[in-house]
């Protein structure tokens, strides 16, 4: 047996369900490897939309699948830390029209500007 994930109709996570369950057990005697029915698994939910919901099913000994539970949640934007200190600057020509020259001049003039840096 496995619980599947899905978003959207997508396929999130698979994992199996191997984990210890002695309380399970307890409470279900007479259902088969009922004390190892746990699962653990983490997702990532950089790549939802803020307001998510999962559904969770398993996937039973035949392959069949069943619905058992649906996992709503809420996450904040990501606003990255990073901020880039330079621009980079993309040069197209057609080929023979002075490109090794274009670019050396931009090198020099770079090395010789403090504004701009050159990063080979």
């Amino acid at each position: 047996m496995a619980m599947e994930l899905i978003d959207q109709g997508l396929l999130l996570h698979r994992s199996s369900t191997k984990l210890l369950r002695l309380d399970i057990a307890r409470r279900y005697p007479e259902v088969a490897y009922a004390d190892r029915c746990g699962f653990l698994t983490a997702v990532n939910v950089l790549g939802t939309t803020p307001e998510f919901q999962f559904i969770l099913q398993a996937v039973l000994q035949d392959g069949s699948k069943v619905q058992i539970g649906l996992i709503k949640g809420y996450r904040k934007g990501f606003t990255p830390a990073f901020q880039p200190n330079f621009k980079p600057l993309m040069v197209t020509s057609l080929c023979l029209t002075g490109t090794t020259w274009n670019t050396a001049f931009i090198i020099i003039t770079a090395k010789m500007n403090e504004h701009f840096s050159w990063i080979p």
